[in-house]
């Protein structure tokens, strides 16, 4: 399942979460697309499941786009340079996909990590998502109010796509300069309107 999955990585200066990336996923079936958005182009050392692209100070909906462009299997995922996406996840997602296609986007739980007073602390992030949580009516503008009524954190980003909807859902996106939270909730309205959403655990 994992062949299936191309993961677009969103970057911005941090060379170290990238190189850590890099060793994490160096033995992995994922395909990895860099999108480096820095002043200064990277110089990094690539396994073969990685592509890294230098596109200097460019917004964050215009590197979207331009990575949408390298994918080319049936799914993709979107992620920040500090995040991991657990390969069983990925199987069980791509799995569920496979079986409903009727259902476009698909996640599981998020956990975040820190480092407090030598110990790994860590927690579950959108509580509510542990719960069913499907956005799955016909019609697509009752798609996009449930989901704006019931959701304020955007997560439907994260989420594993068929890769035909979410180049569908950047299409005339526009970068919003006042805050990233904007650009993250005019993708996700998109996505709600062109596709159907179901949460696994």
């Amino acid at each position: 399942m994992q062949k299936n999955l191309t993961a677009i990585v969103l970057n911005y200066g941090r060379e170290l979460e990238i190189i850590k990336l890099i060793n994490f996923y160096s033995q992995s079936k994922i395909k990895f697309i860099i999108v480096d958005g820095s002043s200064k182009k990277k110089k990094l050392k690539l396994p073969k499941n990685f592509k890294y692209f230098f596109l200097p100070e460019t917004d964050t909906i215009k590197r979207l786009q331009f990575g949408a462009t390298k994918v080319h299997t049936k799914y993709v995922c979107i992620m920040s340079d500090d995040e991991f996406i657990m390969e069983n996840g990925v199987n069980k997602i791509i799995n569920f996909l496979e079986k409903n296609s009727d259902i476009d986007y698909s996640f599981g739980v998020c956990i975040g990590f820190n480092f407090l007073f030598n110990e790994v602390v860590w927690k579950i992030f959108y509580q509510k998502f542990l719960k069913n949580f499907h956005v799955t009516d016909e019609n697509p503008l009752d798609r996009l109010v449930y989901y704006l009524k019931n959701n304020n954190q955007g997560t439907i980003v994260l989420s594993i796509c068929r890769i035909n909807k979410f180049r569908e859902s950047l299409k005339n996106c526009q970068n919003f300069f006042t805050t990233p939270h904007a650009n993250e909730l005019l993708l996700t309205s998109k996505m709600m309107i062109n596709g159907k959403f179901k949460n696994i655990k």
